[in-house]
This record gives structure tokens, sequence and C-alpha cells, in this order.
């Protein structure tokens, strides 16, 4: 899994005004939301104190709201930039699964490189429930990462090669890998199927000879290939095996 995000060291917080949305990267802060926090010190020097970091922190909450033209586009809680009047299928997906819209340019060319949709939970704050991200900042989203209700990574989409369309699929349970999916020929459908149990990879699928039919097993003990099932007759069952060397 591809780990992109805008973690860093939390220093403190302050509530911004209802709907407003400010990033800024250079000087280190993000508001987002609601009744959301201004995080600080994300690429922070490490060596600065925390009595320094609240005085910060302080000062941001109660600037920001004032001077945030200074730092970059606000958006409101549909993804809709009252600055560049953004109407996009990004919004327009926001709003047709009731989702609150934040995008983000890491790179300050003045495009969105990240677009992360939320719902709101308890106490109204905002739950991430799926990230878009431009990998190769060519306006065309390259990962999409869907979340569950406990902030889990469920699914997540892949352009291996920034053709446009999605290689790879990969499904998780309770945060763990359990099944990726590989589209080889842009059919649509997975020529390649990886099962995995607790992170090792157990039994993958294949369909070799593209007629949407897996003809091949590959079954791994304890990481390890070990043995080969193929269907040569094309019954949907494996007749011939070949077993690893010992």
């Amino acid at each position: 899994m591809i780990d992109v995000g805008d973690d860093g060291e939390v220093a403190s917080t302050a509530l911004l005004p209802h709907d407003w949305f400010l990033m800024d990267e250079r000087t280190s802060y993000l508001c987002v939301g609601d009744k959301a926090s201004l995080t600080l010190g994300v690429y922070a020097p490490r060596i600065m104190n925390v009595s320094v970091r609240l005085f910060v922190g302080v000062v941001c909450g109660l600037l920001v709201p004032l001077a945030a033209g200074c730092a970059g586009p606000i958006y409101n809680s549909d993804g809709m930039s009252e600055e560049l009047n953004i109407n996009d299928e990004h919004a327009a997906f926001a709003r047709s699964h009731h989702l609150i819209l934040r995008r983000f340019d890491l790179n300050r060319d003045k495009k969105t490189d990240v677009f992360k949709y939320y719902t709101r939970g308890e106490r109204d704050l905002l739950v991430l429930a799926r990230k878009e991200v431009d990998l190769n900042h060519d306006n065309t989203v390259d990962l999409v990462r869907e979340y569950d209700d406990h902030q889990n990574v469920s699914k997540e989409t892949v352009d291996l090669d920034f053709d446009g369309r999605m290689d790879e699929a990969s499904f998780y349970k309770d945060g763990a890998l359990v099944r990726k999916e590989v589209d080889l020929n842009m059919d649509g459908r997975p020529e390649v199927t990886k099962y995995y149990l607790k992170t090792q990879l157990k039994r993958v699928e294949s369909d070799r000879d593209g007629d949407g039919k897996v003809d091949t097993w590959e079954f791994f003990e304890e990481g390890q290939l070990d043995r080969i099932g193929v269907d040569s007759d094309r019954d949907g069952q494996p007749d011939k095996w070949e077993r690893k060397k010992k």
C-alpha cells in the first residue's frame, strides 16, 4: 500500500470558523473543516520546544482566518472554491455521496494533488471516507483509497503505469490486506488475484489464456511457493500439479 498523507508532529490545536479550509505546507500548518484543528509542526524543526510551538499555535489560530488569502484558496464544505469556482467531477462525487470534499496542493503549483472526502461523525467531527491522489502531478488521479467506519483502509486502487486506468485493486479487512487483483490487459477483469492471510501471500489465481476463467493456481506456505495447479482441459479445476522440489 502506498502511504500518502499529511500527518506530522502535532504541537497545538486551535478552532477555525465554520466550513473554512486552508493549507500551507511551506509555513507548516493545516486547517480543515468545521470545528476542526489547526495542526502545527508538519515540517517544524524538532529542536523547537513545546512552549514556542504552543505560542505559535495560539497566534496562528487568531490570525489565520484574517490572513487566509495570503496562503492559498479557501474552500467551503461541498468542495467548491470561492476563489477558483471549482465545480468538477470531484465536487459532483462529493455532493452525490453526501460527502465533504477538501483539496490539497502539495507542491504549490495551484493544482490539486490530493482530494479527501469526509463524513461527519460523533460530535460533528470530520471522518475520512475516501482519498484520491495525483502521484505524478499530471492532473489525473492515480490512487484511490477508501476507508471503513473505523478509519481503516478498506480498498485501494492504483494506476501503476500512469496511463489513466487503474491496474491494481487491493482489498482490506480490519486494516489487513486480504486480496489483491491485477488487470493486465485493461479489459476490466483481473487476470491475477492474490489472496493473503495475516499479511502473508497464500494463493495466486491466474487467467493465463485470457478467457476470463482461472486456469492456474499457485499455493504458498510461509511465504514460499509450495505447489502449482493447472487446468489443462478448461473445466475450472486443476488437473495437473507441480510441486516445489525440496
